[in-house]
């Protein structure tokens, strides 16, 4: 007569962690992005300078950068989005959020991530024409990456791969 409990207790506690895992997966919002963002120690020195008026959008555009070298592309994208939030007219600061919310190396894209990374790309082109050629060029060949603001599936992702790294070779 006690199986039942310890069952039924084992199938609430189920439950509540497919609800909360499923809150922890919500599709992030270039708004959201940014939360919970920090400075860290320790990442290295690489840097680029990027067109922006703020100094604290450079450090944070900087560590998005750091971040998506060491392939912490969550953290980067908090970075990013802070970098943009700090200065909503750097249009490389949306460019990084669209780079690290995409596919990488280890994982394709989330269907989760791509109406923000859409969103961050667009923004990114919108605000393009204010900075340097090579930023453009960057900007440009993102643009190649994603066919909209859905994800495809690994397999379809092939003729944007091969634009996009066309587009990176000529950048």
């Amino acid at each position: 007569m006690r199986a039942p409990l310890p069952l039924a207790l084992l199938l609430l506690l189920a439950l509540a962690g497919t609800s909360a895992t499923a809150a922890e997966h919500a599709a992030p919002t270039l708004d959201s992005l940014a939360d919970g963002a920090v400075l860290l120690d320790g990442l290295g020195t690489q840097e680029r300078k990027v067109t922006t008026a703020s100094p604290q959008a450079q450090v944070w555009f900087n560590q998005g950068l750091r971040l998506t070298y060491g392939f912490n592309h969550d953290e980067a994208a908090r970075s990013f989005a802070q970098a943009a939030r700090v200065d909503p007219t750097c249009a490389m600061c949306f460019w990084g959020v669209a780079l690290v919310l995409g596919p990488n190396y280890n994982m394709p894209m989330l269907a989760e991530n791509a109406p923000a990374a859409w969103d961050a790309l667009q923004r990114a082109r919108q605000l393009a024409p204010r900075t340097t050629s090579v930023e453009q060029a960057l900007i440009t060949a993102l643009t190649q990456r994603y066919p909209g603001p859905e994800a495809l599936p690994p397999e379809k992702m092939a003729p944007f791969n091969e634009a996009y790294a066309a587009a990176m070779a000529a950048a």
